[in-house]
């Protein structure tokens, strides 16, 4: 019977490294789409501010004259 609780508590102690892992992956991934969230809203931003810089740039000669 010493045998099976042993086994038993293996087991626990497995699932609940298992339950930890899952957590620490979801953990993760969801740090990650934060972080990947955060990129693409600097990616829009840098574009936009390119883009109107380049309006700028386009609108220039006329300004001159």
């Amino acid at each position: 019977m010493a045998t099976a609780t042993t086994a038993d508590v293996a087991d626990t102690a497995t699932t609940a490294a298992t339950v930890a892992t899952t957590a620490d992956v979801a953990d993760t991934v969801a740090e990650a789409t934060v972080a990947a969230t955060a990129v693409e809203a600097t990616v829009v931003a840098a574009t936009a501010a390119v883009e109107a810089t380049v309006a700028e740039v386009a609108e220039a000669p006329d300004q001159i004259h």
